[in-house]
């Protein structure tokens, strides 16, 4: 699903509820003015991706449509992000920061569920 609110984009592939679903977790990014966001939400024990929000960012439908179909995993979602890039020629985005923000934020979840 994705739509378009006042000027910014709004995308939802798979499922990313309000909480997570039980067994679930999410990952969140935003840059500093609270213009752009992403939500991820996977399965704990698996690390199964089950779904993203974005705002404000356009990302490909064909990407997370084939990571869904194929179970692919939150940490292959992460590091593929940038391939979901829908205009990297006139969209900036910046996934590098992206990318180190959510990395940092699965390993902190990681070691609390394992620990």
């Amino acid at each position: 699903n994705s739509a378009k609110f006042f000027r910014i984009e709004y995308q939802t592939y798979g499922w990313v509820l309000p909480n997570p679903k039980l067994g679930n977790a999410q990952l969140h990014w935003e840059n500093n003015d609270r213009t752009k966001g992403i939500t991820i939400e996977y399965e704990i024990e698996s690390g199964l991706f089950c779904g993203i929000n974005t705002f404000g960012i356009r990302l490909r439908q064909e990407f997370f449509d084939k990571c869904l179909t194929a179970s692919q995993s939150v940490d292959y979602v992460i590091e593929n992000l940038n391939y979901a890039n829908f205009e990297p020629e006139f969209y900036k985005t910046d996934f590098e920061s992206i990318y180190t923000e959510l990395k940092k934020e699965l390993t902190k979840k990681t070691e609390l569920a394992d620990g």
